[in-house]
């Protein structure tokens, strides 16, 4: 079932819609109803991984900082000088 959703855009999403939609061989309407279900599975997913961090904080599955940091250093020390080679 298809449903119809009102919005307003200013002239510059207006123009920039519909020229992605005449890019894309589409309408403007197929092209925002694109972009509107990629966003919201966007979001789910990003919901999901909070909820599953929030659960593995939770649970005591953390990081220490500091050595989370001393790792990031340590690689990133290993690619400067990968690419100073």
């Amino acid at each position: 079932m298809a449903n119809q959703l009102a919005i307003t855009i200013d002239d510059e999403q207006q123009q920039r819609l519909e020229a992605l939609a005449a890019e894309r061989h589409a309408t403007p309407a197929d092209v925002a109803a694109t972009a509107l279900a990629e966003y919201l599975e966007d979001d789910a997913a990003f919901r999901r991984a909070v909820e599953e961090g929030l659960a593995a904080a939770k649970a005591g599955d953390v990081v220490d900082y500091r050595a989370f940091r001393d790792e990031m250093r340590r690689r990133m020390a290993i690619r400067e000088a990968e690419s100073e080679t």
